[in-house]
């Protein structure tokens, strides 16, 4: 992604687009918690899951996946950007309280 559609500049980095955009895109996720829904069990559907699986998370974004995955998964969540890092610390800390690092 450019900055005004100047192909000679430099491409807009993924962790400062969502350093950016984290505090919205995590406003979004709070008020509608099941917007991406369809798009995680899309995913998921084509898992299946052994006791304490061990999963990446990546890009974890705000941590959203934790929320959709069973329970007894040891879930690392990478995160590039440094605001959306915040929150999945928030969340993980919420969601889990075993074997969640977020890097």
């Amino acid at each position: 992604m450019f900055e005004n559609n100047d192909m000679t500049e430099q491409p807009i980095h993924y962790s400062d687009i969502f350093n950016q955009r984290a505090d919205s895109y995590h406003y979004a996720m709070k008020t509608w918690p099941f917007a991406r829904q369809q798009e995680f069990s899309a995913l998921l559907d084509m898992t299946s899951f052994d006791n304490h699986q061990l999963v990446l998370d990546y890009p974890a974004g705000g941590g959203y996946l934790g929320g959709h995955v069973p329970h007894d998964t040891n879930l690392i969540h990478l995160e590039s950007s440094e605001e959306f890092s915040l929150y999945c610390k928030k969340i993980a800390a919420f969601l889990r309280n075993y074997v969640n690092q977020v890097v």
